[in-house]
């Protein structure tokens, strides 16, 4: 079961430190958004980079959120939170039933959203470097410098800030939240077709839906398998290799 407690931090850091990691990847991430934003001169919600981009910068500014909301609360009652895989418990000498009952709506909602940010963010980082490596790169590049610095980072710095993150959270990931982050790359997909249908381009040059709809599919396809293989792979670091640690 998913253990509801996003703002538990790890246990050689306090919440105040995690709090100050995720309210500074927050603004951080909310710069770039906005420069990519001025460059793009809209908010465009076509390409892979620019849903993870942005699927990110969404979930740390809540993640953000429940840390200020948490900390304060611990500060107010000077309490200590223990969280179990089922219901949030709070031990403390103080009256504390105004916290008890506290929804789990959101820390569930940014618990799956953090998992599927996460491997949308790396297989981004992944497809775009291999693929500018060996000078395979079929994005939307018009030349200007301001462009190529807005895809370089839309690319690059979310993972980069996940990765940072990632060591200081208990954030757990099931293999059972796979499907919801399958959905949103189907929503993905389909948001890629509307967008060659309004406008008769391509969103990345050989993945055509309107000029060749069996090639389109095939490299759909074959980000669909890269999905489910960069899922597995944060899973498995997470649930056989970080959390188990930090239990000793």
């Amino acid at each position: 079961m998913l253990q509801y407690d996003l703002c538990k931090p790890a246990p050689y850091i306090s919440h105040k430190v995690l709090l100050a990691i995720r309210v500074s990847i927050a603004v951080l991430l909310l710069a770039e958004s906005l420069f990519t934003i001025i460059v793009e001169g809209s908010i465009s919600l076509a390409y892979f980079s620019e849903w993870s981009l942005y699927m990110t910068t969404i979930c740390f500014a809540l993640m953000a959120y429940s840390q200020v909301t948490n900390v304060v609360k611990m500060t107010q009652f000077n309490i200590e939170i223990n969280i179990d895989d089922d219901q949030p418990a709070l031990t403390t000498g103080n009256d504390t039933t105004m916290l008890a009952k506290k929804s789990s709506f959101l820390p569930k909602f940014l618990i799956l959203l953090y998992a599927a940010c996460f491997s949308f963010c790396l297989q981004a980082l992944l497809t775009f470097w291999i693929a500018f490596a060996f000078d395979a790169y079929i994005g939307p590049f018009d030349g200007t410098r301001k462009q190529e610095v807005s895809i370089f980072m839309e690319n690059t710095v979310p993972t980069i800030f996940l990765m940072i993150e990632y060591p200081f959270n208990m954030i757990p990931v099931n293999i059972r939240q796979l499907h919801i982050d399958l959905a949103i790359y189907l929503v993905w997909g389909i948001v890629s077709v509307i967008y060659e249908m309004a406008t008769d381009n391509p969103l990345y040059g050989p993945m055509s839906w309107r000029r060749d709809p069996g090639e389109a599919f095939g490299w759909y396809l074959l980000g669909f398998c890269i999905e489910i293989l960069v899922f597995i792979g944060i899973w498995a670091m997470t649930e056989f290799v970080k959390l188990p640690r930090y239990s000793v």
